[in-house]
């Protein structure tokens, strides 16, 4: 096989790989941008994944029910607990909400 066809067949090769590249970068940098976070519904399992808690407001299942909590830039109010429904769990979020574990619901404005 000569030179131009070895480069030919790398490149055909490659040319999947790099696509599913740009497209995995892509959807990171999604992550990150507090227009698309508005638009999605959040799960956070750890409270160390938020940026900042204002004032606690109660106590639910041992841990505090923050009035407004920030999570990327984009600020959240406390909306509602949504308890574990039978062995699943409730997950039916809406654009612009999250979810932080255990059950505490916040909203974005």
């Amino acid at each position: 096989m000569d030179p131009f066809g070895i480069a030919l067949l790398a490149g055909v090769l490659a040319l999947p790989f790099h696509l599913v590249v740009r497209r995995e970068i892509r959807e990171i940098r999604k992550l990150t941008d507090p227009r698309h976070l508005r638009t999605q519904a959040v799960v956070i399992t750890d409270e160390e994944a938020l940026d900042e808690c204002t004032t606690p407001i109660g106590l639910y299942m041992g841990r505090s029910i923050w009035e407004r909590i920030i999570f990327k830039g984009v600020e959240y109010r406390f909306d509602r607990v949504a308890p574990q429904v039978g062995p699943f769990r409730d997950r039916r979020l809406g654009p612009g909400e999250l979810l932080l574990e255990p059950d505490l619901v916040y909203v974005t404005e």
